[in-house]
C-alpha cells in the first residue's frame, strides 16, 4: 500500500541527452526520498511517463525503474512524469550529466557503445583497473527503421567520460593507455577503425578508480555530427585492504597469527582502517 503520509520528495528522470530514431532509448526513473537523491522512497509508486506532455507508459515501481522508449522522428522531445498516485513533495527533476534539462534530441544517426560477448547496449558493472572488455562502438544511420552501419575505416572518434556517483574521479579512464578527458574537459580524439559491420574495438578500456560512470563519443565533419552515451555503470574496487594501528598513530599492529611479535593489550582502543583498492593494488577513492 502507499503511504500517504510519506510521499516522495520528487521524482528524478536520468537521461544521456541524445537518442537514436532506429533505436530503443533507456531512461531511469526515480522516486527520491531526500533532496540530492541519495536515498530512494521505499513506497510504491504509479505514474505516467510523458513525452511533450503526452501519457505514453503507465508504470509502477519502488525506488527506480528503467523505462524504454521509441522516438521514430529526428526532434527534440522534452521528458516529463505526470498522474503521479502519491504526489511529491516538489517539482520532478531532471538529470543529464551536469544538466538539469529535460530534453533529449534523437537524430537518424550517431553512435552506440556495445558490450560483452552478446554486443549489449548496457555496460555490466566492472572491477577498477581491469580492462572492459569486449567494448565496442558502432556508428549507425536509421534505413526505414533499422539501425545499420554509417561508416568504415580508421576514424578519429571524439571519447570522453563521466563521473556520475561520486561526481569526481582521482584517477584516470584510459583507452589503449591513451588517458580520456572527464567531463566538462574537451573530449579526447582516439583512432578507431571501424568494419564493414560499422562497429570499432575500443582497446584497452580501463578505469582505475571506482564509482558510477558514462561514456561519451562524438565526431563531427562537414557541419555534421553524430554523438552517442552508454548507460550509467558502476566500477567496484578489486578488493578491500583492511589495517589497524594504535589509535592516533600510524603505528601497524596487524599481527596474522596468534604466535605473531606484533602483540596490543586486550580493551585499548585502535583505529580501524579499511582502503579499496584496484585490479593494480592503487588505493581508490
Amino acid at each position: 500500500t502507499c503511504d500517504l503520509t510519506n510521499p516522495p520528495d520528487h521524482f528524478l528522470i536520468e537521461h544521456d541527452g541524445n537518442g537514436l530514431t532506429c533505436d530503443a532509448e533507456s531512461i531511469v526513473i526515480k522516486a527520491c526520498a531526500n533532496a540530492d537523491c541519495s536515498n530512494l522512497s521505499t513506497e510504491e509508486s504509479t505514474l505516467d511517463f510523458l513525452i511533450n506532455g503526452a501519457p505514453q507508459q503507465n508504470i509502477t515501481f519502488t525506488g527506480s525503474t528503467n523505462v524504454m522508449f521509441n522516438v521514430t522522428t529526428p526532434s527534440t522531445v522534452t521528458l516529463g512524469i505526470g498522474n503521479a498516485t502519491v504526489p511529491a513533495a516538489n517539482a520532478n527533476q531532471c538529470l543529464n550529466g551536469a544538466s538539469t534539462s529535460c530534453d533529449m534530441v534523437f537524430a537518424n544517426a550517431g553512435f552506440r557503445f556495445l558490450y560483452g560477448a552478446t554486443e549489449s547496449s548496457n555496460i555490466d558493472p566492472q572491477i577498477a583497473a581491469e580492462e572492459i572488455s569486449p567494448l565496442k562502438l558502432q556508428s549507425v544511420k536509421d534505413s526505414n527503421g533499422v539501425c545499420t552501419a554509417l561508416f568504415s575505416g580508421n576514424v578519429l572518434v571524439d571519447l570522453s567520460y563521466q563521473t556520475i556517483n561520486p561526481n569526481n574521479g582521482g584517477l584516470s579512464f584510459n583507452v589503449n593507455g591513451t588517458p580520456l578527458a572527464r567531463q566538462p574537459d574537451s573530449p579526447t580524439s582516439i583512432n578507431l577503425s571501424f568494419g564493414a559491420d560499422g562497429k570499432a574495438n575500443i582497446p584497452s578500456a580501463i578505469y582505475r578508480d571506482v564509482g558510477e560512470i558514462r561514456l561519451h563519443a562524438s565526431y563531427s565533419q562537414g557541419g555534421g555530427s553524430l554523438v552517442g552515451s552508454s548507460n550509467p555503470f558502476w566500477v567496484a574496487p578489486k578488493e578491500l585492504l583492511i589495517n589497524a594501528y594504535e589509535s592516533g598513530t600510524n603505528n601497524p599492529i596487524n599481527g596474522a597469527s596468534a604466535s605473531d611479535s606484533t602483540i596490543y593489550a586486550a580493551g585499548e582502543s585502535f583505529d580501524f582502517v579499511v582502503q579499496a583498492i584496484n585490479a593494480d593494488g592503487e588505493v581508490v577513492n
